[in-house]
């Protein structure tokens, strides 16, 4: 990963300018190997191995320039452009041993888990606080455009896809210091469009799961509570920080993925979206100062 940030503070009513460029690569390199024995008239005459290679590389690039006013309110403009590009082969060796150890058949073949694709997306957005009689509230408002598009390739099943997703999202939170603890609220919609693997990918995985990508996914869309307690003010020289909240989400064509069936002895599975779930639970975490050593704890009930 590489990242580059470029700063200029500004005076007055000049807001502050902020530039961030992040690039990062992700490779992929899973080899797996599955022998099954060879059988006849119940006794073993040889072994049959196939072995998988997937390498997939996804390259992300980002530019996310915001101002931010010195004014009352402290009003944030931000924005995002980012290009994600995905592919990968995957080669398979099938060999076949009689009991000796000698090889009596073999074949290689190259195909594609992840077909070329890419995801061009961009964000703008803003984002206010006010501070009155004590109480600290912060709101913030984001539109996303993502359009994810894959090649249809002769040694894959994937056909041509060109999709596009698009959401507004918005969050709320009130919060009021009391001595050393905060306590605070906070209600936020949330937006998440399928990523490249869950669209596109059709490989093995784990010992022999065929998993399949679903073209036609559907965002999911949330609407999440929360309420915690935090640390404020001056706190003791051995604690950072604290907090433990509670939560609640909503969420709508949720992306997950489900049996759908059996071929050759070998099951599938696809990724789908379940219409409605729900995921709450209770989370703490804290960071603690021993001397040199800073030391951070977290635990929760999803």
């Amino acid at each position: 990963a590489q990242r580059l940030e470029l700063a200029l503070q500004g005076r007055g009513w000049h807001p502050d300018l902020q530039v961030l460029g992040v690039r990062q690569n992700f490779y992929t390199r899973f080899d797996e190997t599955v022998t099954d024995s060879i059988y006849f008239r119940g006794r073993v005459v040889g072994t049959s191995a196939n072995l998988s290679s997937d390498r997939v590389t996804t390259e992300h690039r980002s530019v996310q320039p915001s101002l931010r006013f010195h004014g009352p309110g402290a009003l944030r403009l931000f924005g995002e452009y980012r290009i994600e590009q995905a592919d990968g082969p995957v080669l398979r060796d099938h060999v076949t041993r009689n009991i000796a150890g000698e090889v009596t058949a073999s074949t290689h073949e190259e195909g594609v888990s992840v077909p070329p694709a890419d995801r061009t997306a961009w964000a703008a957005g803003l984002s206010a606080s006010h501070t009155l009689r004590g109480l600290e509230l912060e709101s913030s408002l984001r539109f996303d455009r993502l359009r994810s598009r894959a090649d249809s390739l002769a040694d894959s099943p994937t056909a041509k896809l060109d999709v596009i997703d698009r959401r507004t999202s918005a969050e709320i939170g009130l919060s009021r210091a009391i001595g050393l603890v905060e306590p605070y609220a906070h209600l936020a919609t949330g937006f998440r469009a399928p990523n490249l693997d869950e669209r596109y990918f059709n490989n093995n995985i784990h010992g022999g799961l065929r998993l399949f990508g679903n073209p036609d996914l559907e965002s999911e869309r949330s609407l999440s509570y929360e309420l915690g307690l935090r640390t404020a003010g001056e706190l003791p020289e051995w604690l950072r920080s604290a907090r433990i909240s509670a939560y609640r989400s909503n969420v709508d064509d949720l992306i997950t993925f489900r049996y759908i069936g059996m071929l050759y002895l070998v099951p599938r599975f696809q990724y789908f979206n379940v219409q409605r779930a729900r995921l709450e639970g209770i989370e703490a975490v804290a960071q603690l100062r021993l001397g040199s050593i800073l030391v951070e704890a977290s635990g929760g009930v999803p």
